[in-house]
């Protein structure tokens, strides 16, 4: 570990600018969020700080990988008395915002007013979906391909972690995190390279996303009240380097994950969009990406237009069902309520049950979907 603890002080001291080439995408194809037709979004909940390890085989390895997870943890989970996976479920969609974004994972608290402002700067209806409860604290967690992240060559190798993300509020604010620490953690299997989780974390807020002056992008534009104004096109692009451990013949390694430590309650009035998590294993001996190397801003105009929910939110085999006009018919006895979380109706296996145009939740035992009725 010797050679790993030296790349990791000289990305410290700041001793090159030389940026790292990247050789190979170790991205699952799930992420792609732009070209996916087809989304699963929140796979599995565990109690507690973190998922339980081995991580790839506690989300049920490849049955349940489909090109990609995302898992959530959070002592709330383990509540049976309260519906907190369902309700962060309700909330979490592909949304297209079109223009140079296009598709984005999504996740909107209850109280959010998301629509409102797109209605009111794009003129269109999003309806965008929310949680249909507050929630505690709690983690989003992204894994590399568990296939493609290298590990068996005798020698740390370096990792490049990307998020691209906006995130809009209610009410914006510098002091408001709406993610507590955004890090890597490899420390599965009980090895943890130098430096890696202090190095990479980064708090932010829901300031960062405000309109700044022209003549001036450290300052934030303020209304005619001293509020600060969103941005919808001002990205955050969060990058930074983190290292697969030594193989020494010994150790089971599993994927590199992202870890989100998700503020609350201020995502009750707050949208996450997500539009890129990207992990890329880099050459060895470039210098490594940390501190003020690892945050800058970008303008990617979006665009949006009519329905912003993807039609096949999440694949069929969670929640199978069929949809003829306005009928709706499942295969097993579901439960069906609105994004906001009124009950509707009760499905009986086979039988079908009409509803207006909309977008629903269903759920039947552990399993739920989301559905649109056109």
């Amino acid at each position: 570990m010797k050679k790993l603890h030296l790349l990791f002080v000289a990305a410290l001291l700041g001793t090159s600018s030389m940026s790292a080439i990247v050789e190979e995408d170790i991205t699952p194809k799930g992420y792609d969020f732009n070209n996916l037709s087809e989304f699963h979004y929140v796979d599995k909940a565990f109690t507690g700080a973190n998922i339980t390890t081995p991580v790839y085989q506690s989300i049920g390895g490849d049955a349940a990988w489909k090109d990609g997870a995302c898992v959530v943890a959070g002592g709330q989970f383990g509540n049976a008395a309260q519906p907190y996976f369902n309700d962060l479920k309700a909330g979490t969609s592909l949304v297209d915002l079109g223009g140079e974004v296009g598709k984005v994972f999504c996740i909107s608290g209850m109280n959010s007013k998301i629509n409102e402002k797109l209605k009111e700067l794009y003129d269109v209806d999003m309806n965008i979906p929310k949680c249909t409860g507050g929630l505690n604290w709690f983690n989003i967690n992204w894994l590399s391909d568990p296939k493609n992240t290298p590990v068996s060559d005798g020698k740390a190798t370096q990792i490049r972690v990307r998020l691209v993300l906006n995130v809009f509020a209610n009410s914006l604010s510098e002091a408001n995190n709406i993610i507590n620490s955004a890090y890597a953690v490899v420390d599965q299997g009980g090895i943890t390279p130098s430096g890696n989780n202090t190095a990479s974390g980064t708090n932010i807020t829901t300031g960062e996303f405000s309109k700044r002056y022209e003549d001036d992008p450290d300052s934030p534009e303020e209304d005619e009240n001293g509020n600060l104004i969103w941005d919808p096109n001002r990205w955050l692009v969060y990058e930074f380097d983190t290292w697969c451990p030594e193989d020494d013949g010994t150790t089971v390694f599993y994927p590199i994950r992202l870890k989100m430590e998700i503020a609350q309650p201020n995502l009750g009035g707050a949208t996450i969009f997500i539009k890129e998590v990207k992990f890329s294993k880099v050459t060895e001996n470039e210098a490594p990406i940390f501190g003020t190397r690892a945050r800058e801003y970008k303008t990617l105009k979006i665009a949006p237009r009519t329905s912003s929910v993807a039609e096949n939110l999440i694949p069929e085999s969670h929640l199978n069902y069929t949809i003829n006009g306005n009928n709706v018919t499942f295969n097993d006895n579901a439960e069906i309520f609105t994004v906001s979380g009124v009950k509707v109706a009760e499905a009986v296996a086979g039988v079908s049950v009409e509803l207006a145009k909309g977008f629903y939740v269903a759920t039947t035992g552990a399993k739920s979907v989301k559905l649109v009725v056109r």
